[in-house]
């Protein structure tokens, strides 16, 4: 069970219209668009807020974000989904709309800078891929092992 200090009642009211719904067991759900970079920031700091507030557990849920893509790579999307939603998840981007939020909305960055960034980290990720790829394979049960597992310790019987 959650903390006796999850404020229910008079404490409630100090939430004010900042919950949007309860669940059944008392946790706070904060919902916000996922496509709003304002909203994901002011949602996800009212639950931590609240969170540290009262030791008790709250949910952030991020809504309106689409799916671009297939669950997996063997994912037919086109097997289950019109030609025109697979076209219009492709083209959603919540990247690029965080980006025009930020240089138009809020000129927090200009978008030379936001594409510099961009390239940035493309490279930083490209450079850890080479590392990894230079890092050696795994080819046995027990290099997997080795590689993810804590040390086998012994452990008494029990009588």
């Amino acid at each position: 069970k959650h903390s006796t200090t999850q404020p229910t009642g008079a404490h409630q009211s100090d939430l004010g219209s900042r919950v949007i719904s309860d669940r059944d067991d008392g946790i706070p759900i904060f919902k916000a668009n996922g496509c709003n970079m304002a909203d994901v920031y002011d949602k996800t700091l009212q639950a931590a807020n609240y969170s540290r507030k009262y030791s008790a557990p709250s949910l952030v849920l991020y809504q309106e974000l689409i799916r671009r893509f297939g669950h997996a790579a063997t994912d037919r999307q086109h097997a289950y989904l019109n030609a025109d939603v697979v076209n219009r998840m492709a083209e959603s981007d919540v990247v690029a709309s965080g980006i025009v939020q930020a240089a138009e909305q809020w000129n927090a960055l200009t978008y030379s800078e936001a594409r510099d960034r961009f390239e940035e980290i493309g490279e930083m990720v490209k450079d850890s891929f080479d590392v990894a790829a230079e890092e050696p394979k795994i080819t046995s049960r027990e290099d997997m092992l080795d590689r993810v597992s804590q040390p086998m310790v012994s452990v008494p019987q029990l009588p």
